[in-house]
């Protein structure tokens, strides 16, 4: 399957948001721009920044002592240089953008406070489209690139976030309520560094009213919580998000986190030692779905810090016309609960696929459709061409327990471990039915061979 296209562009375009239609209509309309020698200090940074046009840090350090906000559209930052904003209150919003057509360009952006941090970096309001940030260092920050807002904010649109480097943070990027189009790619969000030992969250966290907003080829690690998490709240949603590439390692927590993502697409990414869940889709809000999820590859998922315990590498929870194809988990594994273990979880979800599968090293699949699930229907589960070897948890293969729903389990294969149960596991309550490789079930338990090979 090819990716989805998201964001495109194609011909001159100098950036990944536009068409080139569109890139040369707002060409065409630029009014003239000031353009300023090299600044080198506080002041003169200050009397450029009103004037709005293009602005050359030249190399220099500019001490901010006070709050600084780009008012002029099309203004343009570029380095080298570094702004450090010192001095400044805590929970201070430091650089606000409230203009369109923004650039910040090749130049770092720290503060000096010190660990916790609380000041604010980047700052949208509701007012800013069409901005780019390429290339900046970025550091010391409670958040780093942030838009704040509620559910009825309005939308910004087309946000560029590319070949950052981003470190030593509370939150990498919080970016909510109302993102439309937003692209960020080829960066570092690293929460410590070797050595610090600061309290860390997100790397990068996403909510509420976010419209084709897309990951690719980042690294997002070394966090007290989650890689990447995207999430929303009632009467806001999350439509069509796009993982593609991306590395996410050293996660307390969850690795990559979709709550209740309409049409999500998460494909060949690499997560690596967090605890918890490696890849959640869903939530406990409503059941929502169309997410694919492909040749994606978790290894290393130990047991979540707090609750029962659960290791898992990929969870669909409560969504429904979902598939997932061509994954990989691998060492899995929960000293705190064993059962809890699994390569996939799929909970209180409808009409979701898992194909061409490998489990290695770790803990299978399971599959839970409570028959009292309130305006839950299960609908049908396929699992097929799934492998799994050496797995864990008390099931060598997968563990099926379903009310309201078939699920049809075909042409699986299971490496049986001594002493451990066969390749299948189900039980289902009328008028469930579960049939592996053709033998059906419609009440009580069983163990299915479902192709065991013995060890």
């Amino acid at each position: 399957m090819s990716d989805p296209i998201v964001i495109t562009t194609s011909g001159p375009a100098p950036d990944s948001l536009v068409t080139e239609q569109e890139y040369l209509e707002r060409e065409a309309s630029r009014p003239p721009v000031n353009s300023f020698g090299a600044v080198s200090n506080e002041a003169e940074f200050d009397s450029a920044l009103a004037a709005g046009g293009v602005i050359n840090l030249g190399g220099n350090t500019i001490n901010c002592t006070g709050v600084k906000t780009v008012t002029k559209a099309w203004t343009t930052i570029i380095g080298p240089g570094h702004l450090r904003f010192v001095g400044i209150p805590k929970d201070t919003r430091c650089f606000l953008i409230q203009a369109s057509d923004v650039t910040l360009r090749d130049f770092e952006l720290s503060s000096d406070e010190p660990p916790p941090f609380s000041l604010i970096g980047i700052n949208f309001p509701s007012v800013a489209h069409r901005a780019k940030i390429q290339r900046l260092h970025i550091h010391n920050w409670g958040a780093c690139i942030t838009k704040y807002g509620g559910v009825t904010s309005p939308y910004i649109n087309d946000i560029l976030i590319e070949d950052c480097y981003v470190h030593t943070f509370l939150f990498g990027g919080y970016m909510s309520f109302g993102l439309r189009r937003m692209l960020v790619q080829r960066c570092q969000f690293i929460g410590k560094l070797s050595g610090e030992t600061h309290s860390t969250w997100n790397a990068f966290y996403g909510a509420a009213n976010l419209e084709d907003c897309r990951f690719e080829n980042n690294e997002f690690g070394d966090v007290d919580k989650m890689g990447i998490e995207i999430t929303t709240v009632e009467g806001a949603e999350v439509v069509r998000p796009v993982l593609i590439q991306n590395r996410v390692f050293n996660c307390d927590t969850f690795g990559i986190s979709l709550g209740h993502p309409q049409g999500a697409y998460v494909a060949r990414n690499i997560v690596r030692n967090v605890k918890g869940i490696g890849i959640e889709m869903g939530g406990a809000i409503q059941t929502i779905g169309w997410a694919t999820v492909i040749d994606n590859d978790v290894e290393g998922v130990t047991n979540h810090p707090t609750g029962n315990g659960e290791a898992v590498a990929y969870i669909l929870n409560r969504m429904r016309d979902s598939v997932m194809r061509g994954n990989r988990s691998a060492k899995i594994s929960s000293s705190a609960n064993p059962v809890w273990a699994y390569g996939t979880y799929i909970y209180e979800s409808e009409r979701c696929s898992v194909i061409d599968g490998e489990f290695v090293d770790g803990g299978g699949l399971a599959i839970y459709v409570n028959p009292g699930s309130t305006g839950n229907t299960g609908g049908f589960h396929l699992l097929a061409g799934n492998s799994f070897r050496h797995t864990v948890n008390v099931v060598g293969g997968a563990a099926i327990h379903v009310g309201n729903t078939t699920v049809v389990a075909k042409n699986n294969t299971s490496w049986q471990k001594p002493g451990w149960s066969l390749g299948f596991r189900a039980s289902c309550s009328a008028p469930a039915r579960v049939e592996c490789d053709a033998i059906p079930v419609t009440s009580g338990s069983f163990y299915g061979s479902n192709k065991v090979i013995s060890a």
